[in-house]
C-alpha cells in the first residue's frame, strides 16, 4: 500500500518542472480492505466504457455492483456509447459483474474505491458463451508476474509497481500504455530497470540503506533516471529525500495509520496528506542540488 507524492507521470517521458501551484499527484494502490464505510465523509464513483476486443462500444450491457462490506447491490446499463457509471458510493470494497448476450460474463473482484474521486474501470468483453466467466482479482498490492499485470490492466490500473525488477511486468505496463514503476536497490538494478523502459524506478527500501544520502549517491552518476524513494519515508525525512534528488516519495503507514483508518478519522489522513505535499513543495522551492 503506497501513495506516491510528487510524481508527474508522462508515458512519453516528457519531464515537467512547473510546480508553481504546489501540485503533486497522489496515487493510491488498493486502499486497505479493512476500511469501514464512511458515507458521511466520503463519496466516490465508478465509471467506464464497455467495449469488445476490437474496441467497439457495447451498449446495453448489464453491470451489477456489490458492496462486499454491506452486500448492497446496484445495477445499471451501459448507454449507446458504451458508457456506464455508479455515483455516490462509499470508499468500500466492491465486486463488479458485467454481462451482455453473446459475450462472456466478466467479474471484477475486490475493487477498492479511492475516496472523493471518480474511479475508472473500463471493461472489455470477449465474444463467447454467457456461461463462461472471466474473473479479475484487483487485491494484490504489488505485481510480480505477467498474468497479474494483465488483470490489473483489465481492472483499469494507471500504473504497475513491484518491489523489484520484473521485466514481464514492465513490458506489460508499457504495452498497456500505463506507467511502470519497478523496484530496485543497487546501481546495477536501477540501470537495468531504466533500460527496460521504466519511467520511474522505486528505490526500496530506501531508509534502511542510507536514506537521502543513498538517493543522492545514486543521482550523481544517474541524473537521467527518475527515482521514487519508498520504504521508511516519514515526516522527518520526506523533505530530505526530495532535496536529495528523488522525483517522488512513496508513503505507506505514515500516511494511512491503521488506527486512523479503523476509526474513520478522515480529517487526520487529510492532514497527513497535506503535510507530505507540503514537504515535497518545500524541498522543490529550496531547489537544493544533489
Amino acid at each position: 500500500m503506497y501513495c506516491f507524492f510528487g510524481a508527474q507521470f508522462d508515458r512519453r517521458r516528457q519531464a515537467t518542472s512547473s510546480f508553481a501551484a504546489l501540485r503533486a499527484l497522489i496515487l493510491i494502490l488498493l486502499f486497505p480492505l479493512f476500511l469501514a464505510p464512511a458515507r458521511a465523509q466520503f463519496r466516490a464513483s465508478i465509471q467506464g466504457v464497455v467495449t469488445d476486443s476490437t474496441g467497439a462500444v457495447i451498449p446495453g450491457a448489464t453491470l451489477t455492483l456489490t458492496n462486499l462490506q454491506t452486500n448492497e447491490q446496484r445495477t445499471t446499463t451501459s448507454n449507446g456509447e458504451g458508457i456506464y457509471n455508479f455515483n455516490a458510493l462509499p470508499p468500500d470494497n466492491f465486486s463488479l459483474v458485467v454481462e451482455r448476450d453473446g459475450f462472456q460474463k466478466k467479474v471484477f473482484e475486490h475493487l477498492q474505491l479511492i475516496p472523493e474521486q471518480a474511479n475508472s474501470v473500463n471493461v472489455q468483453l470477449t465474444i463467447g458463451a454467457a456461461a463462461t466467466t472471466v474473473t479479475v482479482n484487483a487485491e494484490s498490492a504489488t505485481v510480480l508476474d505477467k498474468e497479474t499485470a494483465k488483470r490489473c490492466l483489465d481492472a483499469g490500473a494507471k500504473f504497475l509497481t513491484s518491489t523489484g525488477l520484473v521485466p514481464d511486468v514492465v513490458e506489460s505496463a508499457l504495452a498497456g500504455g500505463i506507467v511502470a514503476i519497478p523496484g530496485a536497490l543497487t546501481p546495477t538494478e536501477v540501470i537495468a530497470a531504466w533500460k527496460a523502459g521504466a519511467q520511474f524506478v522505486k528505490i526500496y527500501p530506501a531508509a534502511p540503506v542510507g536514506g537521502a544520502l543513498y538517493i543522492r549517491s545514486l543521482k550523481v552518476p544517474l541524473p537521467q533516471v527518475k527515482l521514487i524513494a519508498a520504504g521508511g519515508v516519514n515526516q522527518q525525512n520526506a523533505t530530505a529525500f526530495i532535496a536529495a534528488g528523488a522525483s517522488a516519495i512513496g508513503v505507506g503507514v505514515e500516511l494511512l495509520p491503521r488506527d486512523a483508518v479503523l476509526r474513520r478519522q478522515d480529517h487526520r489522513i487529510h492532514e497527513l496528506a497535506r503535510r507530505f505535499l507540503g514537504f515535497v513543495a518545500e524541498a522543490r522551492v529550496t531547489d537544493q542540488p544533489y
